[in-house]
């Protein structure tokens, strides 16, 4: 599958770089790794399931930076373009102060994001955490390491194969220990369970808490040797947004006061945290086909009506009202805080990128 990937990339880099600048080589691995198809025909068997994730983790991160290798060695110097992957990952409150729980938090950190940005950004390998979990969890079934070991050479070729860090983030989770037990599966391996908070509000997919995304803008910078990060996806579906009909779809307030106050806290990171932020994609232009949920789940700016409307025209709710004014005002102009809008931003951001906003401080 590695060589299957490359020599489609090599396709992609030939016929479309003169033109595509940024490459995002795979999108999300984590969610292809957790929803491994596999597992819809062998889901009792959860040895065999966690293999084949750790598998797919494996060799996304080995198509990857095969793909990355191809392009800088043959396409690069004429094409001049950037390339990397969009690695997906929420934000881990420890439930509790207990040391228990403040390694449960470690774990999400660790076998969702660090599994793919350790071997990238650090040193080509797996974080230690997780190769020490599944080893010895896996040597105590009598049975070798679920997961795929690389070789030397692979991880010279893994290590720095990235122009970027790409980001897609969502939500923020309280997080508390989980006993694993003795069952060889992923969900044993990171033993830890999730909810929220009283006082994050809940949307279909999620909790608002604006200040997860900028503590993990800082732990990017902290953790993966201070990479300039592009936003690739950040945003929301509103509770009650699928159930609206008609103008009511377009009053969209939620995810005005989403964006605004998720905005807010990439500019303190920005500003105040030393992060190298170049662009900011909102997810999503108009509402699309969302995995299983279809069109039941809406994220988009915009709304189509699918059994109203033949033409199928696009109107524009208020966000994205609210991010055409905040581009034309390159920030959130207010009588104290205009002079810090993102206007540092403007040399170097990018052409797709949403300008960001600083709403209070």
């Amino acid at each position: 599958m590695v060589d299957y990937f490359d020599n489609y990339a090599r396709f992609c880099f030939d016929k479309f770089g003169s033109k595509v600048k940024y490459w995002i080589t795979l999108n999300e691995p984590a969610i292809v790794m957790l929803r491994h198809p596999f597992y819809m025909f062998d889901i009792s068997n959860k040895t065999k399931l966690s293999t084949l994730r750790y598998r797919t983790a494996y060799n996304q991160i080995l198509g990857h930076a095969k793909a990355y290798q191809t392009y800088k060695e043959n396409f690069y110097e004429k094409q001049g373009g950037y390339i990397m992957l969009a690695l997906s990952s929420g934000w881990a409150v420890p439930k509790t102060d207990s040391i228990q729980d403040m390694a449960a938090a470690d774990r999400y950190m660790q076998f969702h994001l660090g599994i793919f940005a350790h071997p990238i950004f650090v040193n080509g390998d797996y974080p230690d955490v997780v190769k020490s979990i599944v080893g010895n969890r896996s040597e105590a079934a009598g049975i070798a390491s679920r997961l795929p070991s690389f070789t030397e050479e692979e991880k010279i070729m893994i290590k720095g194969s990235y122009d970027f860090f790409g980001l897609n983030h969502y939500s923020t989770d309280k997080v508390a220990d989980r006993p694993s037990g003795d069952e060889q599966s992923f969900n044993a391996d990171e033993a830890f369970k999730k909810s929220g908070d009283p006082a994050w509000p809940d949307w279909v997919n999620g909790h608002v808490a604006p200040f997860g995304f900028r503590k993990l803008l800082k732990y990017i910078k902290d953790n993966y040797n201070d990479p300039t990060v592009i936003v690739t996806e950040n945003g929301v579906s509103p509770p009650t947004e699928a159930s609206k009909t008609g103008e009511k779809r377009l009053d969209d307030a939620f995810r005005v006061d989403y964006h605004k106050r998720y905005t807010n806290e990439m500019l303190k990171a920005i500003t105040d945290d030393g992060v190298k932020v170049k662009g900011y994609m909102a997810w999503t232009l108009m509402d699309n086909f969302e995995w299983g949920s279809a069109y039941s789940t809406p994220y988009g700016i915009h709304f189509v009506d699918f059994e109203n409307n033949p033409s199928l025209t696009r109107v524009p709710k208020k966000s994205a009202k609210f991010f055409k004014q905040l581009i034309a005002d390159n920030g959130f102009p207010g009588p104290v805080l205009k002079s810090r809008s993102l206007k540092m931003l403007t040399n170097d951001a990018l052409l797709f990128t949403f300008a960001v906003a600083l709403i209070y401080s």
